[in-house]
């Protein structure tokens, strides 16, 4: 029985995902907690551990996305090549990204009125709301990004394949 490749995928990066994500969830969770109790001994200590767990936060955060990022890779073209669409060209899966960019910045505008009724939860869940759009966000820009550096490697490698048969048919 052959494993298909994304069950391999997760296999291998849902522990990276999950271990990531936690470490990031308990970075940051140190430093709401810890960053306002030294603030009260020394206003410089307070601030160089909240900037230090947060940054530790990032990292993990960061390793997080890219897990995901490779996790829904491999879904996306295995539900793609399972449904028999070929990817999208360069153009289309850019425009596809954008529009996620913008849904989820409209959603995330639309829900914000709702968590400021909320009293005591409110803030901390746009908070949660506004990091989780900002990852989301981010998630878009990376693959628009790979999607454009593809696209110009692509044409790049082109032009140099003509310029050297350009320069071998003139050298001849």
């Amino acid at each position: 029985m052959s494993v298909n490749p994304v069950s391999e995928e997760i296999k291998r990066r849902m522990p990276k995902l999950a271990t990531s994500s936690v470490l990031a969830l308990t970075f940051w969770l140190i430093s709401v907690i810890t960053s306002p109790m030294l603030s009260s001994f020394s206003q410089q200590s307070g601030f160089l551990v909240g900037f230090a767990t947060m940054f530790v936060a990032g990292i993990f955060l960061v390793r997080a996305l890219f897990n995901a990022v490779q996790i829904s890779d491999k879904t996306v073209r295995f539900l793609l090549k399972g449904l028999g669409i070929k990817e999208r060209k360069a153009r289309g899966r850019v425009l596809k990204d954008s529009i996620c960019i913008i849904a989820a910045i409209l959603c995330s505008a639309a829900i914000s009125p709702f968590f400021n009724s909320l009293d005591s939860v409110g803030s901390s869940l746009q908070t949660i709301t506004t990091i989780v759009v900002l990852g989301i966000v981010l998630l878009f820009v990376y693959d628009i990004g790979r999607v454009l550096h593809r696209f110009v490697e692509e044409k790049a490698n082109s032009l140099s394949e003509w310029l050297v048969e350009a320069h071998n048919e003139e050298a001849k």
